[in-house]
């Protein structure tokens, strides 16, 4: 299984790795305790905990301080929110999820987060890209970024 995940920090918070997961197998360090939605973890035991491979996408060009606290305070805001199961399903599992947002739109709501569409809307909050988050699926919503000369890739694990 493909996810994905956004690290953030802000001075005197720390940085963590954010994401959305549907069975939260560590304590989270915001909003706090094993959730199933959005949460802010410690990122070494979360990657240890991980099965697979990791790969780290860096931005090309490092956020600037306010796109640093616009992203932080997005995180935040989404912190404890739920999983968006069917958001996931129709994201990540049906073909040409973005083929069926122009044909079938779905409004966007941003009371439950599956993984891609919590970075993509992350980033959006910064500025830096456009478009509906609700669509996202992982893989290829990285090989995009890639493409389009936002992030370079590199194996970790």
């Amino acid at each position: 299984p493909i996810h994905a995940t956004i690290i953030s920090g802000f001075p005197g918070d720390g940085c963590f790795l954010w994401e959305s997961v549907h069975h939260g197998h560590i304590p989270s360090m915001i909003p706090g305790g094993k959730i199933d939605g959005v949460q802010a973890v410690e990122i070494i035991p979360r990657l240890e905990h991980h099965v697979g491979r990791i790969y780290h996408y860096k931005l090309q060009h490092k956020l600037i301080a306010s796109e640093q606290g616009d992203l932080w305070r997005f995180l935040n805001l989404q912190a404890g929110k739920p999983f968006d199961f069917m958001g996931q399903y129709r994201g990540r599992i049906m073909p040409f999820g973005w083929l069926q947002s122009v044909f079938f739109p779905w409004p966007e709501h941003t009371l439950r987060w599956y993984c891609a569409k919590l970075v993509f809307a992350a980033l959006r909050a910064t500025g830096r890209i456009h478009g509906d988050a609700s669509v996202q699926a992982p893989g290829p919503m990285f090989r995009r970024f890639v493409r389009w000369g936002m992030y370079t890739r590199e194996r970790i694990q």
